[in-house]
C-alpha cells in the first residue's frame, strides 16, 4: 500500500475513533495514566494508544502488530526504555502498530507530533519492547484491558459493509474478512 493511500486510511480511521474516544474519557470512572495526566487533556489521543492500536490490529484482521513499551516516565516498578521517545529523552509507555514494516501511530498528537506518524520500524522515537522474544501476534493480552474496543471494530466493520455494498471506497487498511475474534484474558503476564 502506498504511503498517501495508507495516510488517507488513517486518517478516516481516527475520525471513526475520535467520537470513541471522547465516550471513553468522559466516563467518570476513567483514570488518566501517571504520564498522561502530565499532558495537554484537550489533546483527544492521550491516554488512548492501547484502544487503537488493538482496534488497528482487530480491524486489519491482524496485519497491523501491536508494539509498545512501557516507558520509564513514571513511577512504574516496570519501568524501562521502551516506547516512544520524548524530547528530554527519556521514553513514555505508549503502543503503535506495525504494518508492513511501517511503523504507524494514530495517536502521536499526544506528544506534539502530527495526529498520524508513518516511519520506518528503526525510527528512533519507537522502541518497542519484547515480550517473550516476539513482537504481540494477537490482542488477547490487552483485549482484556478494554473489551470495548471489540465492539467498536465490529461497529467499524458495519458501517464498511454498507459502504461497499453502496459502491463507495472504504479505508484501504480494512481487511474483508471479519476482525480478529478476541477473548478476554483473565491475566496479563508480563515478562519483563
Amino acid at each position: 500500500m502506498e504511503v498517501m493511500e495508507l495516510r488517507q486510511s488513517l486518517e478516516e480511521i481516527r475520525k471513526f475513533l475520535l467520537p470513541r474516544w471522547k465516550e471513553m474519557r468522559d466516563n467518570p470512572n476513567w483514570e488518566w495514566s501517571e504520564y498522561g495526566a502530565t499532558l495537554d487533556e484537550t489533546c483527544p489521543s492521550v491516554d488512548m494508544c492501547r484502544f487503537t492500536t488493538i482496534f488497528l490490529h482487530l480491524i486489519s484482521n491482524g496485519d497491523v502488530q501491536i508494539c509498545g513499551g512501557i516507558g520509564n516516565v513514571s513511577s512504574s516498578p516496570y519501568d524501562s526504555e521502551h516506547g516512544y521517545r520524548i524530547s528530554d529523552g527519556k521514553y513514555a509507555g505508549h503502543l503503535w502498530g506495525v504494518l508492513d514494516g511501517e511503523v504507524i501511530d494514530i495517536t502521536a498528537d499526544q506528544f506534539g507530533e502530527e495526529a498520524i506518524v508513518i516511519c520506518s520500524e528503526s525510527d528512533l522515537r519507537y522502541k518497542p519492547r519484547v515480550f517473550k522474544g516476539r513482537k504481540f501476534e494477537d490482542a488477547e493480552e490487552l483485549l482484556y484491558t478494554c473489551p470495548e474496543v471489540a465492539q467498536w471494530a465490529e461497529d467499524f466493520r458495519e458501517i464498511m459493509e454498507r459502504r461497499k455494498n453502496r459502491g463507495m471506497d472504504v479505508p484501504e487498511i480494512f481487511s474483508n474478512e471479519k476482525p480478529v475474534e478476541c477473548k478476554a484474558a483473565p491475566t496479563m503476564e508480563m515478562s519483563l
